[in-house]
């Protein structure tokens, strides 16, 4: 929201504590936060691998990266054991997810194939 006011983080801050909403302000990222983690593991990776920003700003994205990583890796562990050019697709199956997206948190969380 800053960007788009063309405000530094802090100026919109101190903007909203001045006109005394900082605490709606807060309430609302609260509740962007709990939404994001109800979401289908597959939105939720799509979101890590592309709004890093916006998940950064939201106070969201070491959480988010803890957590898909965590689903990623225990699916792994199934996947792993397929032969090696049916791996990717295991995974995919597994997290419900497209395999473009697997490899790319394949590649993200340094999973060999």
């Amino acid at each position: 929201m800053a960007k788009k006011l063309k405000l530094s983080p802090a100026e919109l801050k101190k903007d909203l504590e001045q006109r005394g909403l900082w605490a709606e302000a807060e309430r609302m990222r609260d509740r962007f936060r709990r939404e994001l983690f109800s979401k289908p593991l597959g939105e939720q990776a799509r979101m890590l691998l592309t709004r890093g920003r916006y998940l950064r700003e939201l106070g969201a994205q070491d959480a988010l990266e803890r957590h898909v990583r965590e689903e990623v890796e225990r699916a792994w562990t199934v996947a792993h054991d397929a032969p090696a050019s049916e791996r990717v697709q295991k995974l995919a199956a597994r997290l419900a997810i497209s395999e473009e997206v697997a490899e790319d948190l394949m590649a993200r969380f340094r999973l060999g194939k």
